[in-house]
């Protein structure tokens, strides 16, 4: 029933709306939006002069380093003691315990196109790369895969790192 209401073609859009081709619809842009708002944010600081930056619209991304020379450091939630460290990088993370619908069931936004279940809430993926856009739109695809499968996908790009910490 789930995997009926995942279908990128059955969303419309015209100047006017967005509908959606049946009922119970959603869609949620998390798995690109914020990252493309934190690159035109640092675009924007850069044209500015920033030098010593670190940008949080969602996903990070550190412009240089602190004013004192050291790299930024994120603090991952969900993921005890784990820090990332950026200068000049952008950082995602995407977890089933970001968002829920609210329909009652703790059904979270990221869905497995393969399957119509959601990531398993406890699961956090961290990638690291030199665009936001493209740290946001891997580590949500990325959610879904196993490790093996996600370590291929990064593989692919270049200055792209993946943490993912699964509960045992």
């Amino acid at each position: 029933r789930v995997l009926e209401k995942v279908d990128f073609r059955q969303v419309r859009c015209s100047e006017e709306e967005l509908s959606f081709g049946q009922e119970g619809m959603a869609l949620t842009l998390n798995g690109l939006s914020q990252g493309w708002i934190t690159d035109r944010a640092t675009k924007i600081l850069r044209d500015g002069g920033a030098r010593h930056c670190l940008v949080n619209l969602g996903e990070f991304y550190g412009i240089g380093s602190q004013p004192s020379g050291e790299d930024w450091i994120v603090g991952l939630r969900g993921v005890e003691g784990q820090e990332v460290t950026l200068r000049d990088r952008a950082l995602a993370v995407s977890s089933g315990a970001g968002l829920y619908f609210g329909t009652g069931d703790r059904r979270n936004h990221i869905i497995d196109p393969r399957t119509g279940d959601c990531v398993e809430a406890r699961k956090v993926v961290v990638v690291t790369a030199p665009e936001a856009w493209l740290a946001d739109a891997l580590s949500t695809a990325c959610s879904v895969l196993t490790e093996e499968e996600a370590r291929t996908l990064i593989a692919q790009w270049e200055d792209v790192d993946l943490f993912i910490h699964s509960p045992s």
